[in-house]
């Protein structure tokens, strides 16, 4: 589910009240800047990209300053016509990287397609988007290079950073040693952008505040049990147990099994950044305030408690709910602070759906099966409920999986957690023979498809899986048709299902 919109501003990472790591206040900017260019580099070989633009140096950079910016959340974004609607910064919250996404350490390369923060309505009438960084910027990333000069120097490696305006990826090559800040001291730069079309129109500049921490631990021993408290780590092990207070762990390539636990007296407020690799988290019933942000590859988060964020990010990422640990059913109907962000993905059924007859505005692209919730265990969900308190987004699969569960999804849940600009609010929902599941305020929805066939497996492992096809034009649903189950929408059973 591409992320292509997003409205951001001073994203910063501070503790909530409820002891979450949260993003500051968004704000915009308008600013002048100097055209765009591109930084020479390479890449970190643990992040997949597509295939490398033309880059030229930083030193490079020059052009004129453009004074005419329109803030486009002031003009009509009707496309068509004579006008020109220029690109814009969807306020839909749902479609912008989490503010933790944006720090690393030293060793660590970083890079994000900034392209999935913005969208423009001509772009189906062949209107072209181009990304430029701010002068500030470009002069703050030039600061951090290691150039043996600046007060910021050596964050960066020799070979520094590059930009390409073409997709917005701005990769950040790290040095492997931060020699001028402090253990566990953290250095910042905003990284401000905007995303101009053809005609010249463009964006306000949006602030993305980039943290580089220093790290002061490594961890390289298998099955390390951690206990230390408030430090930054380095993890170069790819299995162990966290029990810990707000400290921050990092890894690096490779399948990762970490377990937060809570031995007696800590796991509160951990930051873990799980790099590249199929990577799996269990948030163990009292280990709260757990952040989570995923990488480019499958990431699996099983939650046993419902005081946790998780940012999935690329790839076919499932998000665990075990309703039969500890008091996860309370937790989520109740003010916790859950977020769970599917993040960007390929959404497969999408393509196999797009133009069919009564589905409305259902897209896709050959990849991934899509981001999962998943419902473990035997228990009674009403998401009217758990929206109220949580924030689901980018979720393309409903799993209802090992139990008999009883479900109730509202139309604006459905709405509120799956993605409007890239599937069209579609939901595929697995259900077995003793769930039952209860669909709430769906007016005028209707069987358009029986027994369709659609690949559900996780991306490599085909798995061919029949589903049923509801839909009001505006929301899809897919059901799962050949295992069975109770699905009624506004109290009236599905037959054949």
């Amino acid at each position: 589910s591409d992320l292509c919109a997003g409205l951001v501003g001073g994203l910063g990472f501070a503790p909530s009240a409820n002891g979450f790591m949260t993003p500051s206040v968004a704000t915009m900017t308008t600013t002048s800047m100097a055209a765009p260019a591109m930084a020479s580099g390479t890449m970190d070989a643990g992040h997949s990209s597509a295939p490398p633009p033309a880059e030229v140096s930083a030193a490079t950079m020059a052009g004129t300053t453009d004074t005419t910016i329109v803030d486009p959340k002031v003009l009509d974004p009707n496309s068509g016509g004579s006008g020109n609607p220029p690109p814009n910064t969807s306020p839909v919250p749902d479609r912008i990287a989490p503010a933790a996404f944006f720090e690393t350490v030293q060793g660590h390369n970083w890079q994000y397609f900034f392209n999935k923060e913005f969208t423009d309505p001509d772009i189906p009438n062949g209107d072209t988007l181009t990304y430029q960084l701010s002068a500030s910027t470009i002069s703050q990333l030039n600061a951090w290079q290691n150039d043996g000069a600046g007060p910021n120097t050596d964050i960066l490696a020799a070979s520094g950073w590059t930009f390409d305006s073409t997709t917005g990826r701005l990769a950040l090559m790290m040095n492997t040693t931060f020699p001028g800040l402090g253990a566990n001291a953290t250095d910042t730069v905003s990284i401000m952008i905007r995303a101009v079309d053809s005609q010249g129109a463009s964006t306000s500049y949006q602030t993305y505040n980039f943290d580089a921490h220093n790290a002061a631990g490594t961890l390289n021993t298998p099955s390390f049990v951690y206990t230390s408290a408030n430090v930054t780590n380095i993890v170069n092990a790819n299995t162990g147990t966290i029990a810990s207070d707000y400290s921050r762990f990092y890894f690096g390539t490779g399948n990762d099994n970490i377990i937060v636990q809570d031995l007696g007296g800590g796991a509160n407020g951990n930051y873990l950044n799980m790099g590249a690799g199929n990577n799996t988290v269990t948030i163990n019933p009292n280990a709260f305030a757990t952040v989570v942000v995923g990488g480019d590859q499958a990431d699996t988060v099983i939650a046993q408690t419902a005081k946790f964020e998780g940012y999935g990010m690329d790839g076919d990422d499932t998000f665990v709910l075990d309703l039969g640990a500890g008091n996860m059913i309370p937790e989520l109907n109740a003010t916790n602070g859950m977020i769970i962000d599917g993040g960007h993905n390929n959404f497969r059924a999408g393509a196999v759906l797009s133009g069919m007859a009564g589905l409305g505005n259902v897209s896709g692209m050959t990849g991934g099966r899509g981001d999962t919730l998943q419902l473990l265990n035997t228990g009674t969900v009403d998401f009217s409920n758990v929206m109220t308190y949580n924030q689901i987004t980018n979720i393309e699969r409903l799993d209802l999986a090992g139990g008999n569960q009883n479900v109730t999804l509202n139309y604006n849940d459905i709405l509120n957690m799956t993605q409007q600009s890239h599937n069209g609010h579609a939901l595929i929902v697995g259900l077995n023979s003793g769930d039952q599941i209860n669909f709430t305020g769906f007016s005028g929805m209707t069987k358009v498809q029986n027994n369709i066939t659609i690949d559900d497996g996780v991306e490599g492992t085909p798995t061919p899986t029949q589903f049923d096809v509801f839909s009001n034009g505006t929301v899809t649903v897919l059901i799962e048709s050949s295992n069975g189950g109770v699905v009624q929408f506004d109290g009236v059973t599905q037959a054949g299902i």
